[in-house]
């Protein structure tokens, strides 16, 4: 193992290695980009490598099986992303909830609007909103179904749906609520989206952001002008604001990021205080498939059941901490009219 580490370290030296010979044929912008960049990179490779060693010590190489995390005797309180509205089931995304140990009737579908008429654009209406929503839901839980502990499993928006719940509804008033057990997010943008920071920017561009909010509408996607985008867009207040709020005392929560998401790269997905893991699903559209991915499901059913995160492949690691500053680096050159 030691073999690998130091081989590919190599192979990372030698690559920038070459980067600094290429650099002096470059213009002085075009050159300071790239050694902002390489010293960048070598940083998060180097830290990434080290935190990737430690872990080692405590993963699991194995997740449980989802009657395993049945036997905590929690329900489950789902939150989806933008978009999600019942469907089928009443089930508002493609979160398979038997698969990580929970009955039907132990689940609930959170709804960005009413629960019998919500439809997807309920859901652009912005995090403190839905937050609100969310706090109003479990308050009328605790007084419903009292002594019942209740997991929170959010994906994408979701997740930052239940960061601000838990910081800014549940912090100090936990006699309130349900006794909260384990926290999960998938792909959720706590650090942002430089997907939806990019569309956010176009909407201030005359003309072009109007155009791109009727286009929108015909599409029934979520408009860039709206709250939900902009709460979202790196750097905002919505995100700002969180981000200076330690999530409560006693709270265990993980989050998980997948390699190849576009859409919310992974290094986004941290959050300060929390478990981070980084998963690599199978096929494409990783933002989607994360949620009912074996990769994405093992990391929550560990999490779960409380136990350490899976054993992570230094391929993984690796990809984990480049591709993210590719992707924002494609999203940040591609289309920028300012």
């Amino acid at each position: 193992m030691i073999r690998r580490v130091a081989a590919t370290q190599l192979a990372w030296a030698i690559r920038l290695g070459v980067a600094a010979l290429v650099t002096p044929a470059l213009g002085p912008v075009a050159a300071a980009e790239l050694g902002a960049l390489t010293q960048q990179l070598v940083w998060e490779v180097g830290q990434g490598t080290a935190d990737w060693w430690r872990r080692r010590r405590r993963c699991s190489p194995r997740a449980p099986g989802g009657r395993d995390v049945r036997g905590n005797g929690h329900e489950l309180v789902a939150v989806g992303g933008v978009g999600s509205a019942p469907g089928a089931g009443g089930a508002t995304f493609a979160l398979p909830a038997r698969s990580l140990g929970y009955d039907p009737g132990d689940v609930t579908w959170f709804t960005y609007g009413d629960a019998t008429r919500s439809v997807p654009s309920d859901s652009w209406t912005g995090v403190d909103r839905a937050a609100a929503r969310l706090a109003a839901d479990l308050r009328a839980r605790a007084r419903e179904r009292p002594g019942i502990p209740v997991d929170l499993v959010g994906h994408s928006l979701g997740g930052v749906v239940i960061e601000a719940f838990l910081k800014e509804h549940y912090a100090g008033h936990e006699k309130e609520y349900p006794r909260l057990g384990r926290v999960v997010t998938l792909a959720s943008p706590h650090g942002g989206s430089a997907l939806a920071g990019r569309f956010v920017s176009y909407a201030t561009v005359p003309l072009l952001g109007r155009l791109l909010d009727a286009v929108a509408d015909v599409a029934g996607t979520i408009p860039p002008s709206s709250p939900t985008a902009r709460d979202v867009a790196p750097g905002s207040a919505t995100l700002r604001r969180l981000r200076s709020r330690p999530l409560p005392a006693g709270v265990a929560v993980t989050t998980i990021g997948a390699v190849d998401d576009v859409i919310v790269t992974a290094d986004r997905t941290r959050l300060a205080g929390a478990e981070h893991v980084v998963v690599n699903p199978r096929g494409v559209g990783d933002h989607a498939a994360i949620v009912a991915s074996e990769a994405g499901l093992a990391a929550a059913r560990l999490a779960l059941s409380g136990r350490p995160p899976p054993c992570e492949s230094l391929a993984t690691m690796l990809r984990a901490r480049v591709e993210p500053y590719a992707i924002a680096r494609a999203i940040g050159k591609v289309g920028a009219f300012r």
